[in-house]
């Protein structure tokens, strides 16, 4: 699983014209499912969304991770798993299927809820999304469950 991870004062996500989703402080997250992906990546990927340091403290370090009062926002982005080692046009073949993807992402958010204790908004996933952020920072943290862990 590829994470792109940023910690933001706001954020939200319109639909065909509508808010569907929006968060005030916390983290917006973009979610990579990629083909083999299992019950331990989504283990490590809400351990470290949730538990990630990226808040500062009063000297202006980043020492804390998301407070409880702190949002996620959370996207399901297969192109985070597109190559581009081969020519100009992406390659998506490493992304998982969509009905799989999709039950893998909402396990991962299920997970966030439960087990942390954490609010979390989703966008629409297969949808067409317009996402509004303010970065705050910035702060934009990559991560892959395989590679990183």
């Amino acid at each position: 699983m590829i994470i792109v991870i940023q910690r933001v004062q706001k954020a939200s996500i319109t639909v065909q014209k509508k808010e569907i989703a929006s968060i005030q402080k916390g983290i917006l997250a973009y979610i990579g499912i990629v083909k083999g992906d299992e019950e331990k990546d989504l283990q490590l990927g809400a351990k470290k969304l949730s538990g990630l340091r990226i808040f500062e403290d009063s000297e202006r370090k980043m020492r804390h991770e998301a407070s409880p009062d702190d949002e996620f926002l959370l996207i399901s982005q297969f192109t985070l798993c597109g190559s581009i080692h081969k020519g100009f046009r992406p390659d998506f073949s490493q992304a998982e299927a969509p009905l799989l993807a999709k039950e893998l992402f909402d396990q991962l958010c299920t997970i966030l809820r439960t087990t942390y204790g954490r609010r979390v908004e989703t966008g629409a996933f297969g949808e067409d999304m317009q996402v509004f952020s303010q970065v705050d920072g910035p702060v934009t943290i990559y991560f892959n469950t395989r590679k990183d862990s």
